[in-house]
């Protein structure tokens, strides 16, 4: 009884794969407003990343 579900599971793994890696469906989700890609970083993000960036070089300088 295990295997018809774990087979069951398999299958409807591979079936939402298939449909969200469609085209049409990524075509879609493009259009809505939250899974638009976004060309540039609100300013807080890009001040954490610039952050990070200081604290890496500093991290890497300092090991060598």
């Amino acid at each position: 009884m295990n295997s018809y579900a774990d087979n069951d599971r398999e299958r409807l793994q591979t079936g939402i794969r298939r449909q969200m890696g469609a085209e049409m469906t990524t075509r879609f989700l493009r259009s809505l407003p939250l899974f638009r890609t976004v060309e540039t970083l609100p300013d807080h993000l890009r001040d954490m990343l610039a952050k990070l960036d200081e604290q890496d070089h500093r991290a890497v300088g300092g090991k060598r």
